[in-house]
């Protein structure tokens, strides 16, 4: 007969072990560095002018807490798309060792454009899951 003591630790251990690999946050990708990754989503793009130019504002999504730095950088494109500035929406991930809220979290990032070129129609921001893109408000006479 098996000692009572033994199989009721093991069950204990058992249960404990599931619950702590449930506490962890799961690894988002390298974050080596500080290196930025593509958010998840773009969820909405503003455009307004102001005294200093067109300033964009992106919403996106992240799969967790803990992202930091978000930012829109300009693509960098060998064809040139006329009327159209292009932006990747990036952040820095949480490190894998970090502790994280498990949930999905916005993230916002803001930049601005000084001189407006005058052919600009068009932002383009691109996440890893898709892309938004919104006219370029004309400038008030």
């Amino acid at each position: 007969m098996p000692n009572f003591r033994v199989l009721a630790a093991a069950a204990i251990a058992a249960t404990l072990a599931g619950a702590c690999a449930t506490d962890h946050p799961v690894p988002v990708g390298p974050a080596a560095g500080g290196a930025t990754q593509m958010v998840m989503s773009v969820e909405g793009v503003e455009l307004f002018r102001d005294a200093n130019g067109l300033v964009i504002t992106a919403k996106g999504l992240v799969n967790t807490g803990g992202w930091s730095n978000p930012q829109l950088l300009p693509l960098q494109t060998f064809a040139l798309e006329i009327g159209i500035q292009s932006y990747t929406f990036v952040a820095t991930p949480p490190k894998p060792e970090e502790m994280v809220v498990q949930m999905i979290t916005e993230v916002t990032a803001t930049t601005t454009i000084n001189p407006v070129p005058d052919d600009l129609k068009e932002i383009k921001v691109m996440a890893e899951g898709g892309e938004v893109v919104v006219p370029v408000p004309a400038l008030a006479p």
